[in-house]
């Protein structure tokens, strides 16, 4: 049993600071009085304070030389002391500091590596007390710690990743030194192109100074048969075996000799409709041709638009005269406003759009066309007149509107309408309905066209 210093006598008391001044630790004086190392070294810092008190005398030199005595005996000093061993994988960290430690300070002061893990650590405080370089008792806190490190065993996960990341390597390097390059593999499933010439309007005229864009009938023609083209060679890896046109739809900019619609609207033309007609029938009849090479049948799906309405089914005439002895070819000059067709397991509502929602052309699809409906797994309604490309699902039927070729022009400029000129190719395959589209920016080949010219 250790005794209380409080039980010590005045004489017992003396008889302690006398031993701590004669050079004994604090472990022989605690087990010669039967006193706790604690309790010894309490002791000489209650005297110290107390023997600072005083001004002189036999006591207050005892106290400092006790005082003294209890530093060299509890081994404080100011400063870290730091003790590192290293055996058998793992690094032990022994430190004692004024200052609180832990395992992450400990470590990257000492060097440790970080992703090691702690396998043990202990932390304790006391107080001490010390004279400090003014000759005043300071009494502070001093923190020990002690932890160990050692490396994470390695993740199995990691190895085996890295593993397949050389085996890939290796074989993308063999493939690479072994492999000649070979012709992309020609798609034989059956397809059916929609080549949708929608809202061309020929014969419209628009002023770069005014819209940002020049536009007239040679440009028009220009890029129609430049954009064709390229979206044919595009089709040439599938299988075609047909291709629907789908126009008249606005395709000429007025209706009649004045430069208007058919219901009056006054319009920017370049030249009269007699003019335009002749330009695009030679277009028109010039695509056919081209889709011949590539298709085994071309079906052209005219459609009414409220810009050309009469004018545009006279031209529909001319061409279907064009090639009414050619099997291979059929145009549909029926002068109604919607037209249904089923290519496979797709029907498909053909309509211009002005003056009814979406919503009412959908809805009207199944009660128009209920041997088609009937037939069909897919539904997808084609329509033109708003000129910018949107696509939604309404209830099952694709609403479809196709993107146009010509540019913002001057009423639409200053009100605010823009859109991305191009032209599309839906396409359809005949098993499995519809798969995608795919098209030509009609702006960027016309800047090309342009930036041509003036280089010349």
């Amino acid at each position: 049993m250790h005794s209380s210093a409080n039980k010590l006598t005045a004489a017992q008391r003396q008889a302690v600071l006398r031993e701590i001044v004669a050079g004994k630790s604090n472990s022989q004086i605690a087990r010669q009085f039967g006193l706790s190392r604690g309790t010894v070294w309490g002791y000489a810092a209650r005297a110290a304070r107390k023997a600072e008190s005083h001004t002189a005398g036999a006591l207050h030199n005892e106290a400092v030389e006790a005082i003294s005595r209890a530093r060299r005996t509890s081994r404080v000093a100011e400063g870290r002391r730091i003790n590192v061993t290293r055996e058998a994988g793992v690094t032990t960290i022994e430190a004692e500091d004024f200052v609180p430690m832990d395992a992450q300070s400990l470590a990257a002061y000492h060097g440790v590596n970080l992703d090691n893990v702690v396998v043990s650590e202990r932390a304790s405080v006391w107080d001490v007390m010390y004279r400090d370089a003014d000759g005043r008792m300071v009494d502070k806190q001093r923190h020990s710690y002690r932890a160990s490190f050692a490396p994470k065993a390695p993740d199995p996960s990691h190895n085996l990743a890295q593993a397949l990341i050389d085996d890939i390597r290796r074989e993308t390097v063999a493939a690479s030194r072994n492999t000649k390059p070979v012709a992309a593999p020609r798609d034989t499933d059956p397809y059916v192109l929609r080549l949708r010439l929608r809202d061309m309007h020929f014969g419209a005229l628009s002023w770069a100074m005014e819209t940002g864009e020049n536009f007239d009938l040679n440009i028009a023609k220009q890029i129609a048969l430049a954009a064709v083209t390229k979206l044919l060679a595009r089709a040439n890896v599938m299988n075609v075996r047909g291709i629907v046109i789908e126009t008249g739809d606005d395709l000429l900019h007025t209706d009649g000799d004045a430069p208007y619609t058919t219901a009056g609207t006054p319009q920017d033309a370049d030249g009269r409709t007699t003019k335009t007609a002749r330009v695009a029938r030679v277009v028109i009849n010039t695509i056919i041709a081209q889709c011949l090479e590539v298709a085994e049948w071309v079906e052209v799906i005219w459609i009414p638009g409220n810009h050309d309405w009469n004018s545009s089914l006279i031209l529909a005439n001319a061409i279907e005269a064009k090639w009414e002895e050619n099997e291979r070819v059929k145009v549909d000059i029926e002068p109604s406003a919607r037209k249904y067709r089923l290519y496979g397991v797709t029907a498909v509502q053909f309509a211009h759009g002005h003056g009814i929602k979406p919503e009412q052309l959908v809805a009207l699809f199944p009660h128009e066309a209920k041997d088609i409906w009937a037939q069909a797994i897919f539904y997808e309604s084609s329509i033109g007149h708003l000129h910018a490309k949107a696509r939604r699902d309404i209830n099952g039927v694709y609403a479809d509107v196709a993107p146009s070729s010509k540019p913002t022009d001057r009423w639409h400029f200053l009100h605010g309408y823009r859109h991305r000129r191009a032209i599309e190719v839906a396409v359809m395959h005949l098993e499995e309905g519809p798969v995608g589209t795919f098209a030509v920016n009609v702006g960027e080949l016309q800047r090309a066209f342009e930036s041509a010219a003036g280089a010349k």
